[in-house]
């Protein structure tokens, strides 16, 4: 007795159609993991260039809100750069009523010890260039130290500053009000270089750089994906 060679005929037929379409299956997964993974790998790198963003425009904005007297101090080397912003919180003119320890103003209401461990400078006026660290404060006068080497009188124009400070933690960018003692907040992560320099034609301008990378290797490219913003801003206050 002999079998039907149509039956063998369609046994083979299908395995090779169960065959071809296992590999445009095995085919369409692999190319479904590949696109997901490029698109992980955007959606990050997209996500670290939008804090990367974030970041740059605060860094610039607070940098031209920032006063010339006390200057802008930088300090640290190449990529870990540390920005230290003297900050204008006020400022007034003396009632002259002060001591060697104090400066008065007896049109301000401030709340007492609101400005306890900032700077008070005199920026016209007697004592012009004074700078000393506030100790406390009542609703209108200032204790300080160290004492003034030249009493503010009635023509002394005064500003009290915070420092305001920028710096990398590691792989954050942070940020913080050092006069105040809060706390630092992260502005951006996943930063490598943050890098400022005073501009060496204008005493007052400084380029800032900062670069941002992605957590790992982008699954298209294999390489880790990195972004760097430069800007410049101005002291203006």
């Amino acid at each position: 007795m002999t079998g039907n060679p149509k039956r063998g005929s369609l046994l083979v037929e299908t395995l090779v159609s169960l065959v071809a379409a296992s590999l445009t299956i095995a085919a369409a997964g692999s190319f479904f993991l590949v696109q997901n993974g490029a698109y992980k790998g955007q959606k990050e790198r997209l996500a670290v260039e939008d804090n990367l963003r974030t970041a740059m425009d605060f860094v610039t904005r607070m940098t031209k809100g920032a006063t010339v007297l006390p200057p802008v101090v930088i300090a640290g080397t190449g990529c870990n750069s540390v920005l230290t912003l003297p900050y204008a919180e006020t400022c007034g003119v003396s009632t002259g009523t002060n001591t060697p320890g104090t400066l008065n103003d007896t049109a301000q209401s401030w709340t007492s010890q609101q400005w306890q461990g900032y700077t008070v400078v005199i920026t016209g006026g007697t004592g012009v260039g004074q700078t000393s660290t506030i100790t406390s404060n009542t609703a209108n006068q200032l204790a300080v130290s160290p004492s003034w080497a030249t009493t503010p009188d009635a023509t002394s124009v005064y500003k009290i500053i915070s420092y305001r400070q920028v710096s990398l933690a590691g792989t954050n960018l942070q940020y913080q009000n050092v006069s105040s003692g809060s706390a630092a907040a992260t502005l951006s992560d996943r930063i490598t270089c943050f890098e400022v320099q005073q501009d060496g034609t204008y005493a007052n301008q400084f380029d800032i750089t900062i670069t941002a990378q992605t957590a790992g290797a982008e699954p298209d490219t294999r390489v880790v994906g990195t972004t760097t913003l430069q800007s410049s801003a101005t002291a203006r206050n």
